[in-house]
């Protein structure tokens, strides 16, 4: 391949990067004595943070799904120009010169940014706001705190922490999202200086 693929781009990078944590989620450092202690107004403040940090997430997709759609609406425009062009040649007198094999090349050059692209357009199975009902009224929490007030407290303590680790798991998808983004962008960038070096490559060769 021309260019790298999605892989060594994004996803391989998140994992490296999770991999020098000692855990996968960051963890609440909270004894018995600080829940206890927590007010029921302090703990909604908390969790309503939590759940715009992850509408946030969810928005930041959005933004790199328009933005991924425009950058494949232009590759492909660039691919049909460089087959048009082709196409034309090979109606013709084909001949491989150093200009038309400089085409081809950057015909292949160009599909293979279409196909990196690809990964930012398709689903990715974000993990937006709210739980089942099946998994907030759990015997657990009532068996374990008769006190209505402490009981609600402790479902929004577990309810602020699923909503850590949702946060946490989006932000790493938006962030392989982003590095592929910036790759191929760069590598469209690149273009007519990958274009120029074919060329000259070919020409020296005698093309």
């Amino acid at each position: 391949m021309i260019i790298a693929s999605a892989n060594d781009i994004g996803i391989k990078k998140s994992h490296n990067h999770m991999k020098k944590k000692d855990k996968q989620y960051k963890e609440f450092l909270l004894t018995e004595d600080d829940k206890k202690a927590a007010q029921k107004d302090e703990l909604e403040f908390i969790f309503s943070q939590a759940e715009k940090q992850l509408k946030e997430c969810v928005e930041t997709s959005k933004v790199i799904l328009n933005r991924a759609t425009i950058f494949l609406t232009l590759t492909v425009g660039f691919i049909v120009s460089d087959l048009g062009y082709l196409l034309t040649k090979w109606e013709g007198d084909f001949k491989f010169n150093s200009i038309n094999l400089t085409s081809i090349i950057t015909c292949i050059y160009l599909i293979e940014i279409l196909f990196l692209i690809r990964f930012n357009v398709k689903g990715h199975g974000y993990k937006t706001t709210g739980s089942e009902p099946v998994d907030l009224l759990h015997s657990w929490f009532f068996y374990t705190y008769q006190d209505s007030e402490r009981r609600l407290n402790e479902i929004l303590i577990s309810e602020t922490q699923s909503y850590q680790r949702r946060i946490e798991d989006n932000k790493n998808v938006n962030e392989n999202r982003w590095n592929i983004l910036q790759y191929a962008l760069n590598c469209l960038i690149l273009l007519p200086v990958f274009m120029i070096i074919c060329f000259l490559f070919f020409n020296y060769l005698g093309f």
